[in-house]
């Protein structure tokens, strides 16, 4: 879920939902979702649009398409507007997602009106450490992914490119299975500025619970993790934004 500013007059709350990542998007005062069906890529075709970021600056919708692109639709509620290709696909220049789930997040800096990339990347964590590439692990070693590190990009739309960040100065970035969003640290003093807090959304089959969840300390490139290895909750946790802020 994303939505543009709640003060301005056109806000919109946008929804992604459904197995194909279906979009659609209501006002304050609408009694039903106005579906965007007639304007996303055929049934069957996986994965579809997901990741969403909803721009107040230029009141445009971006969202993260097929494995590596970005597309854009600007004015979301005229039935015209066309997604435009903001990032061609950049699978090739990621070689880490051809050997583990290294997920990729879109989150909005307001404060900037930049739009952010922010890499997740995984590897292969046993008991005693992360796993050697080409290693394999012996029948009584717990195998499983965990994340080392962030990488963020600022998504350059005029050019068509990333551009490495690697300071977020007071802001902090949360990612999630639901949504993404930026706070200040100097609204929010419990913060650690310069970071990414995330939670263990990676669909996992084998051994329930969240093994890879806490925050990301850009300078230093530090992690810090929030529980053991081994907890296990009864449902996946989700960030919940603070009110009166664009999420």
């Amino acid at each position: 879920m994303t939505s543009s500013n709640e003060k301005d007059d056109d806000c919109l709350v946008i929804l992604n939902y459904g197995f194909f990542y279906d979009i659609a998007f209501c006002r304050p005062g609408d009694t039903a979702w106005s579906e965007l069906k007639d304007r996303m890529v055929p049934v069957g075709v996986w994965p579809s649009r997901n990741q969403m970021a909803y721009s107040s600056k230029d009141k445009t919708l971006y969202c993260k398409f097929r494995e590596f692109a970005i597309e854009g639709l600007h004015d979301v509620s005229n039935p015209d507007s066309e997604w435009e290709l903001v990032i061609p696909d950049m699978y090739e220049d990621f070689s880490v997602l051809k050997r583990y789930y290294s997920p990729q997040y879109l989150a909005m800096n307001e404060s900037s009106g930049d739009l952010l990339l922010v890499h997740r990347n995984m590897g292969r964590w046993l008991t005693g450490g992360y796993l050697v590439e080409n290693e394999k692990p012996t029948h009584n070693e717990w195998l499983a992914d965990k994340t080392y590190k962030f990488d963020v990009y600022k998504v350059n739309c005029e050019e068509q490119k990333l551009e490495w960040v690697n300071c977020l100065d007071d802001r902090v970035i949360f990612l999630g299975l639901n949504h993404c969003f930026c706070l200040s640290a100097n609204d929010f003093p419990g913060l650690t500025p310069n970071s990414i807090y995330f939670t263990d959304d990676v669909p996992r089959d084998s051994y329930p619970g969240h093994i890879d969840m806490g925050f990301f300390i850009m300078e230093g490139r530090r992690m810090r993790t929030f529980i053991h290895d081994h907890m296990e909750t009864v449902a996946r946790l989700r960030w919940v934004a603070p009110c009166n802020i664009p999420i």
